[in-house]
């Protein structure tokens, strides 16, 4: 087994002021199945593109493998990551468990019918009411008001906060 070493990576897109990378490093042990998983914009393909040497970037990405992208279209988009994988890989299931992973335990700092503020995404900034809290998709349904009615609408739970 070899090891992905990426060192000082930084890269951002032509006419962004923004960096998607900036001085990152680490290293991978080509040995893991790793999968990557997050919300659109963060980053994901822009890392395997760059590890398959499609954009430039300064800094450093070492390995002795190839890399392979092969985006899977989920038809079910209410669905977390961890369902999609548990059905494009069941034996996953079992490697984790062989591997000793346990349930993390979510706490949040609101619960239903808090007045809260969405913190990211595109409603930032939004006011709402906590609907309903699902530990186990990491998710929050919150109403809020847009264009003069009630909406509900389903984030992550790390992307509201009480308001006072």
């Amino acid at each position: 087994m070899s090891m992905i070493d990426v060192s000082n990576l930084t890269f951002g897109y032509e006419g962004s002021p923004e960096l998607i990378f900036d001085h990152v490093g680490f290293q991978i042990d080509s040995g893991w199945k790793l999968g990557f998983t997050g919300r659109n914009g963060r980053g994901k393909t822009t890392f395997l593109r760059l590890l398959q040497g499609e954009y430039p970037y300064s800094g450093t990405i070492s390995a002795s493998v190839e890399f392979e992208y092969f985006p899977y279209e989920v038809a079910n988009l209410s669905r977390t990551g961890l369902e999609v994988v548990r059905e494009i890989a069941p034996e996953a299931e079992e490697e984790i468990a062989a591997l000793g992973v346990e349930k993390r335990e979510v706490v949040v700092g609101y619960q239903v019918g808090d007045n809260v503020k969405i913190t990211d995404g595109a409603l930032e900034s939004f006011l709402g009411t906590v609907e309903e809290i699902d530990l186990d998709r990491s998710k929050v349904r919150v109403v809020v008001s847009m264009f003069g009615r009630e909406t509900p609408v389903e984030l992550e739970l790390d992307q509201v906060e009480v308001q006072d």
